[in-house]
């Protein structure tokens, strides 16, 4: 197996709430957040045409390390616990709550989910994104 890094942040977006109540309610600072109905703008505050559909915060929870994510999102698992009945208030309200896990890695990739992992985000009212970036495929012969 190629050795991998990887991120986990929690993402919540909401169709209501302002960003200001979901950042007094998960208590952190988050690295990105807008409010439902506030102008549009690119992450350099360049404004764009509309505004948010939604409210949205993505809060850093790992920062990038080495290692296997599915290690990191089980200690991630204490963490969230005390949200719990929040994440299912979001959800029933028509909002979302998502841990998103970006991978780096040097080649193929693979990974899976154990029966537990899965039970404790299903119980936390999470869903789980994850996206690989492969940092080989640019450099090599055979990209392009």
């Amino acid at each position: 197996m190629h050795p991998t890094e990887f991120v986990v942040s929690l993402r919540i977006k909401h169709p209501t709430h302002t960003h200001h109540s979901i950042i007094k309610s998960i208590g952190m600072v988050p690295k990105f957040s807008y409010s439902v109905g506030s102008p549009r703008a690119t992450p350099k505050g360049r404004p764009l045409e509309g505004v948010y559909k939604h409210s949205y915060c993505s809060f850093t929870l790992l920062e990038k390390q080495e290692g296997y994510f599915v290690d990191g999102i089980k200690k991630m698992f204490v963490f969230l616990e005390p949200h719990k009945e929040y994440f299912r208030l979001l959800t029933c309200e028509g909002g979302k709550a998502e841990l998103f896990v970006g991978i780096f890695a040097d080649g193929t990739v693979g990974f899976g989910l154990g029966v537990e992992e899965m039970r404790v985000l299903s119980g936390l009212s999470l869903e789980l994104s994850v996206e690989v970036y492969n940092e080989d495929s640019a450099c090599s012969p055979m990209a392009g």
